[in-house]
């Protein structure tokens, strides 16, 4: 009889970024994308706070470490483009449009959490 075969160990696939939360989300993303910066506190229970007050808003958060504190920043999802996030920033909800909120590109926000994490 011919002995039986085991199927090689599959290696674990990563996860496609829609599925990603948190810093390696931003960190999947790709540079040239634009993001609305809504918050940064130091505070992670306002961050959540806030993120489920604003859960219309599709939103992430990134934690980067500056000056020996933990800021915890919510931005919206990822636009293509600065004019795609230009125009989202139009009809954001009254509310957030309060909060002043600008824009960041996502290579930016990359560096700052690769610095962070040499801290």
């Amino acid at each position: 009889s011919t002995p039986a075969t085991l199927s090689p160990v599959k290696e674990p696939q990563f996860a496609e970024p829609e599925a990603l939360t948190g810093n390696p989300w931003y960190l999947s993303r790709s540079d040239d994308e634009w993001v609305i910066q809504l918050l940064a506190v130091t505070e992670s229970e306002i961050a959540a706070g806030f993120m489920a007050e604003h859960n219309e808003v599709v939103t992430q958060q990134f934690t980067v470490l500056r000056n020996g504190r933990t800021w915890f920043v919510v931005t919206t999802d990822a636009y293509e483009s600065l004019a795609s996030a230009k125009q989202a920033k139009a009809v954001l909800p009254e509310a957030l449009r309060k909060g002043q909120p600008f824009f960041k590109r996502m290579s930016k926000i990359k560096q700052e959490i690769t610095q962070s994490l040499g801290n």
